[in-house]
């Protein structure tokens, strides 16, 4: 878990209302993934994004969840953590059939959107 290795620490955690939460996340900048991903500038992989998602989903629904599908990832904006140490996440989830969850959720910081994911968890 991205969490557990100091890649980043929840600093809030609000439930909107049934199926609908709002996450603030820290990010450190220094964890040694950003050594490899690139050196001298920064960047949140993609798989780390999608990965942080499932984290929390997983500890408010108070279960293990795997990724089924990604059926639409868009990509908006780089997240340097030097420059975008805070991000937020709304996430939007809806139980279905077999175990299923539904899943939309953007991160954004303030009027900046850095990313929008739809897909399914198990």
């Amino acid at each position: 878990m991205l969490q557990e290795k100091n890649f980043y620490k929840v600093q809030a955690v609000e439930p909107v209302t049934e199926g609908s939460l709002k996450v603030r996340v820290e990010l450190n900048e220094k964890h040694k993934i950003f050594e490899g991903h690139f050196p001298g500038n920064p960047v949140v992989p993609g798989v780390c994004m999608v990965q942080m998602i499932k984290e929390m989903l997983s500890s408010v629904l108070e279960k293990e969840l795997t990724l089924v599908t990604g059926d639409n990832l868009k990509f908006m904006n780089i997240v340097n953590p030097e420059v975008n140490k805070f991000l937020d996440f709304d996430i939007n989830y809806k139980q279905l059939e077999d175990s299923v969850i539904k899943v939309n959720n953007t991160i954004f910081f303030e009027d900046k959107v850095f990313f929008k994911f739809s897909g399914t968890f198990k």
